[in-house]
């Protein structure tokens, strides 16, 4: 039982590596019955070589990768909405410089595509950046800005981006995919607009300002936010299901 589980573990993430799957099978069996593909079908050639890997759940963006999706058996959910926001997540300044490093913000805008890689590659080695997928360092920052979500208070932004992202929808897709609906420090978000929500939150509940409490709060946020994407999608698509890369 255990050799089998960890066959299937390892196929796993073998899949993930090659075009960003996640699994859903049983340990009593060798075969998955869910391959979920975060990559679309983009030709003939594509779409044959998912559903020859098994893929059965996927990702669509357009009506073509719809059409090849559905030619090659596999059940197509419309777009990903990822967070919305006037202005993205702040970190702490030690955080913000880490990520300013990762990311290359001080490098030439010129320098040729190679080099930069080469560059980032080796200093992400040399940190051990994401090593293996997790953390290895007292913090973390992902190799990406997030738009702060909670400063689009209203929600109104993400509501107009859902309604664009859904216009053209086929009427028989089984839902959406979500994604990067999280903090890029893996902890939270310190600008305005968090710090006056924070406040309120610790108000509300005669909370004191802890380690404990602030990981609550932003957990908390990240949760009221799935709800309202869901809720906002289902009040147009109440069939929709969702496809979810939790941070």
């Amino acid at each position: 039982m255990m050799k089998k589980i960890s066959l299937m573990a390892l196929f796993s993430v073998i899949l993930f590596l090659l075009c960003g799957c996640v699994c859903s099978g049983s340990a009593a069996s060798d075969k998955f019955e869910r391959l979920f593909c975060w990559g679309g079908p983009t030709s003939e050639t594509n779409a044959q070589r998912y559903a020859a890997a098994g893929v059965t759940d996927v990702m669509v963006k357009n009506r073509k990768s719809y059409l090849l999706a559905k030619k090659y058996g596999m059940t197509p959910y419309w777009q990903c909405f990822t967070p919305v926001g006037p202005h993205r997540q702040i970190m702490t300044p030690e955080e913000e410089k880490y990520h300013d490093f990762i990311l290359g913000k001080d490098l030439d805008k010129n320098l040729p595509k190679a080099e930069r890689t080469r560059i980032l590659d080796q200093r992400r080695t040399s940190t051990n950046h994401r090593y293996g997928g997790e953390m290895v360092r007292k913090f973390d920052t992902l190799n990406t800005d997030i738009p702060c979500f909670n400063s689009d208070e209203d929600f109104s932004l993400a509501a107009r981006r859902l309604d664009d992202l859904l216009k053209n929808a086929p009427a028989d897709v089984a839902g959406m995919y979500l994604d990067y609906i999280g903090y890029m420090n893996h902890n939270g978000c310190y600008c305005a607009t968090c710090q006056k929500l924070y406040g309120q939150y610790l108000s509300k509940h005669k909370l004191a300002d802890t380690p404990e409490n602030k990981t609550a709060f932003y957990r908390h946020k990240i949760i009221e936010y799935y709800d309202k994407v869901i809720t906002y999608v289902k009040s147009k698509h109440p069939h929709y299901k969702f496809v979810v890369h939790v941070y």
